[in-house]
C-alpha cells in the first residue's frame, strides 16, 4: 500500500498536487503523474462522517501548469483505491463513498 503512495509522492513528473475544490469540509486534491495517470485525494476536514458523491463528468479538472486536463467526456480513467488496492470503477460513473472524520480516500486514475 505504502509503495503506491510513495510512488505518487515521488512521481518522476515532479509536479505538486493542488486543491481542486472544497465542498462541505471535503477537499478534493489532484496531482498530475507520469503520462496517462493522476493522483486524486478526497480529504474530510470535519470530525463527522461525510458522504462523497463526485460526478466526474461535471468536474473537468484543468491544470494549466502541467498542461493536463481530466475530462471524462473525452477520456475514461480506471479508478484504483490505493488503501484497499482495488479497482473501484471508472470515471464514466459517479464516485460514491463514505469518508470518516479526518480520513482520506486516496485514488490513482489511469487512462
Amino acid at each position: 500500500m505504502y509503495q503506491c503512495l510513495i510512488a505518487i509522492d515521488q512521481d518522476s513528473l515532479g509536479i505538486q498536487g493542488f486543491r481542486y475544490d472544497v465542498k462541505d469540509s471535503i477537499e478534493t486534491w489532484v496531482k498530475p503523474l507520469t503520462p496517462r495517470r493522476l493522483g486524486n485525494c478526497f480529504l474530510n476536514r470535519s470530525m463527522n462522517t461525510k458522504e462523497i458523491e463526485f460526478n466526474w463528468s461535471k468536474n473537468i479538472v484543468k491544470d494549466d501548469f502541467a498542461k493536463r486536463e481530466l475530462n471524462p467526456e473525452k477520456d475514461t480513467y480506471k479508478i484504483r483505491n490505493l488503501w484497499t488496492k482495488k479497482n473501484i470503477g471508472k470515471t464514466n460513473s459517479t464516485l460514491k463513498a463514505e469518508l470518516d472524520g479526518h480520513d482520506v480516500l486516496m485514488l490513482r486514475l489511469i487512462k
